[in-house]
Protein backbone atom coordinates (compact mmCIF):
# COMPACT_ATOMS: atom_id res chain seq x y z
CA UNK A 1 0.00 0.00 0.00
CA UNK A 2 1.36 3.10 -0.83
CA UNK A 3 1.55 5.77 1.75
CA UNK A 4 2.13 9.34 1.20
CA UNK A 5 4.86 12.14 2.12
CA UNK A 6 5.30 15.05 4.11
CA UNK A 7 3.10 17.70 2.52
CA UNK A 8 2.30 21.33 3.09
CA UNK A 9 -1.67 20.41 4.02
CA UNK A 10 -2.56 17.67 6.44
CA UNK A 11 -5.76 16.17 6.51
CA UNK A 12 -4.82 13.95 9.50
CA UNK A 13 -4.40 15.50 12.88
CA UNK A 14 -2.74 15.00 15.87
CA UNK A 15 -4.72 15.61 18.78
CA UNK A 16 -1.50 15.01 21.29
CA UNK A 17 1.26 17.79 20.90
CA UNK A 18 4.28 18.47 22.68
CA UNK A 19 4.32 15.74 25.20
CA UNK A 20 6.57 15.56 28.24
CA UNK A 21 6.61 12.58 30.25
CA UNK A 22 7.60 12.13 33.44
CA UNK A 23 8.63 8.52 35.41
CA UNK A 24 5.02 8.13 36.80
CA UNK A 25 3.62 8.04 33.38
CA UNK A 26 4.92 5.45 31.17
CA UNK A 27 1.95 5.03 28.59
CA UNK A 28 1.48 7.98 25.98
CA UNK A 29 -2.00 8.25 25.21
CA UNK A 30 -2.19 9.58 21.43
CA UNK A 31 -5.10 11.19 20.13
CA UNK A 32 -5.93 11.92 16.38
CA UNK A 33 -8.91 12.66 13.98
CA UNK A 34 -8.52 10.66 10.84
CA UNK A 35 -10.94 12.38 7.50
CA UNK A 36 -13.46 10.26 5.94
CA UNK A 37 -12.07 8.06 3.82
CA UNK A 38 -8.37 7.86 5.37
CA UNK A 39 -6.75 4.30 5.41
CA UNK A 40 -4.47 1.94 7.35
CA UNK A 41 -3.01 5.14 9.81
CA UNK A 42 0.64 4.26 10.88
CA UNK A 43 2.00 6.04 13.67
CA UNK A 44 6.18 6.74 12.80
CA UNK A 45 8.25 8.09 15.49
CA UNK A 46 12.25 9.31 14.53
CA UNK A 47 14.73 9.74 16.99
CA UNK A 48 16.86 12.92 16.14
CA UNK A 49 19.00 11.55 14.04
CA UNK A 50 16.03 10.39 11.91
CA UNK A 51 16.15 6.69 12.80
CA UNK A 52 12.90 5.10 12.55
CA UNK A 53 12.02 3.70 16.07
CA UNK A 54 8.84 2.83 16.43
CA UNK A 55 6.31 2.55 13.57
CA UNK A 56 2.79 1.10 14.90
CA UNK A 57 -0.48 0.37 13.08
CA UNK A 58 -3.18 2.73 14.57
CA UNK A 59 -6.75 1.19 14.51
CA UNK A 60 -8.51 3.20 11.95
CA UNK A 61 -12.13 3.68 13.29
CA UNK A 62 -10.30 4.61 16.58
CA UNK A 63 -9.27 8.05 17.90
CA UNK A 64 -6.46 7.08 20.53
CA UNK A 65 -3.71 4.81 21.25
CA UNK A 66 -1.58 4.18 23.79
CA UNK A 67 1.77 3.38 23.65
CA UNK A 68 4.49 2.23 26.23
CA UNK A 69 7.52 4.25 25.49
CA UNK A 70 8.83 0.62 23.75
CA UNK A 71 10.32 -0.26 20.56
CA UNK A 72 8.41 -3.52 18.77
CA UNK A 73 10.96 -5.56 20.23
CA UNK A 74 10.08 -4.67 23.78
CA UNK A 75 13.58 -2.34 24.33
CA UNK A 76 12.31 0.87 26.08
CA UNK A 77 13.42 4.28 24.45
CA UNK A 78 15.75 6.50 26.23
CA UNK A 79 15.39 9.82 27.69
CA UNK A 80 15.30 12.58 24.90
CA UNK A 81 12.84 14.53 22.23
CA UNK A 82 11.71 12.69 19.31
CA UNK A 83 9.70 13.04 16.22
CA UNK A 84 5.96 11.55 15.41
CA UNK A 85 4.06 11.35 12.21
CA UNK A 86 1.14 9.52 11.08
CA UNK A 87 0.73 8.61 7.70
CA UNK A 88 -2.30 7.34 6.02
CA UNK A 89 -3.44 6.26 2.44
CA UNK A 90 -6.28 8.36 0.89
CA UNK A 91 -5.32 11.94 2.68
CA UNK A 92 -2.36 13.84 3.79
CA UNK A 93 -0.12 13.14 6.80
CA UNK A 94 -0.38 14.70 9.96
CA UNK A 95 2.31 17.48 10.71
CA UNK A 96 5.26 16.55 12.38
CA UNK A 97 5.00 16.46 16.37
CA UNK A 98 7.49 16.41 18.70
CA UNK A 99 7.74 13.76 22.00
CA UNK A 100 9.51 14.25 24.78
CA UNK A 101 10.70 11.36 27.05
CA UNK A 102 11.91 12.51 30.69
CA UNK A 103 12.53 9.75 33.08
Amino acid sequence: MKHRSIGKDSDVRPLTRNRRLSQRNNIVPFRYFLPEGATDPILRIYNLIGELVVEEDLPAGGTTFDWDLRTAGGTALPNGLYLCVVTVTGANPSEIFRLLIVR
